[in-house]
């Protein structure tokens, strides 16, 4: 079967060594929790131990996407910034003098 994204995705694959940690962490972990879910799937007879093995399998699989998932969302691409100069009049007398108020701000933002 075709991945979803696999026809032109613009989505980069990872080259941090914490995302690749991490994402094998979550691979190993499905691995892991695999057989014991396809075997449920199969019909296999759930013993208490066999149903706490997949819950605690569970466990771990959800902690290991939690913290991929943590972790690229909050991961931002970096680009580069462009300095983008605008010119706005903005008025230094009469009923809204924001001016001098603006004129402050924008050098301690250069600053």
């Amino acid at each position: 079967p075709e991945r979803r994204l696999a026809g032109g995705s613009e989505i980069a694959a990872t080259t941090s060594q914490a995302g690749k940690s991490l994402l094998a962490a979550v691979q190993q972990s499905w691995n892991k929790l695999k057989v014991p879910l396809q075997e449920v799937v199969a019909g296999v007879t759930l013993s208490q131990p066999r149903l706490k093995n997949v819950v605690d399998l569970t466990a771990v699989a959800v902690e290991y996407m939690e913290e991929a998932t943590t972790y690229f969302s909050s991961t931002t691409r970096t680009t580069t910034k462009v300095l983008l100069e605008i010119l706005s009049p903005i008025p230094l007398t009469g009923d809204w003098a924001g001016g001098r108020t603006m004129r402050v701000g924008a050098l301690l933002a250069e600053a």
